[in-house]
């Protein structure tokens, strides 16, 4: 049985968004662990370039140099490599502007929550400059290209909330979607006579 080649798209690290790191990290343990004579999972996040923080490195300039790696650097690289794997996931659903630069029908996108769309699917109740909408536009509209999976982690308490604007619009005409959970984390469960211990003291 041939080795299927996965390209993970995984969060630039120096944006230190951890719950996304841990994602990748834990696909990349659990692939190599669990299923390495099946799939070859490896990370092509491209190293962050330094520009303004290398001239400024007080004030906006990271948020300068965030917006090029990722507008920029990450979608060149990504074209780039396009032809050298069979399947490429994208970890985080906000870095969906890469699926434009992938082959769509080999192209998965984990939507972990909806907060990146607010400013677009609910505009009254999150107001964004017009700049900030076009892009969250342009990463919607990667999970809508034809041929893009998006693995949807549910949110009851969202789906409530946002059950009305959400219901019909773009991101629900993905054309191809799943549910999925992933697993709790060993690090992230409470430990049940710590949990005895707090509510002793008080806590």
């Amino acid at each position: 049985m041939s080795v299927l080649r996965v390209a993970l798209c995984a969060d630039f690290p120096e944006e230190r968004w951890p719950s996304m790191d841990r994602v990748a990290n834990e696909l990349l343990a659990q692939v190599s662990r669990n299923h390495s004579d099946a799939v070859e999972l490896t990370p092509i996040c491209p190293p962050f370039a330094r520009r303004a923080t290398r001239m400024w490195p007080a004030g906006r300039s990271f948020t300068v140099d965030r917006a090029l790696n990722r507008w920029w650097d990450y979608p060149r690289h990504a074209k780039k490599v396009a032809s050298e794997y069979e399947l490429f996931h994208i970890v985080d659903h906000s870095y969906s502007q890469l699926v434009h630069r992938l082959p769509a029908g080999r192209t998965i996108v984990t939507c972990h929550d909806l907060d990146t769309f607010r400013s677009v699917l609910i505009p009254e109740d999150e107001p964004r400059s017009a700049i900030f909408q076009m892009a969250t536009r342009r990463i919607l509209s990667g999970l809508k290209r034809p041929g893009a999976s998006s693995p949807r982690r549910p949110d009851p308490l969202r789906s409530f909330t946002l059950a009305a604007p959400v219901r019909g619009s773009a991101l629900t005409r993905c054309s191809r979607s799943a549910r999925r959970w992933f697993r709790r984390f060993p690090s992230c469960t409470w430990c049940v006579s710590a949990d005895r211990s707090v509510q002793k003291s008080g806590g």
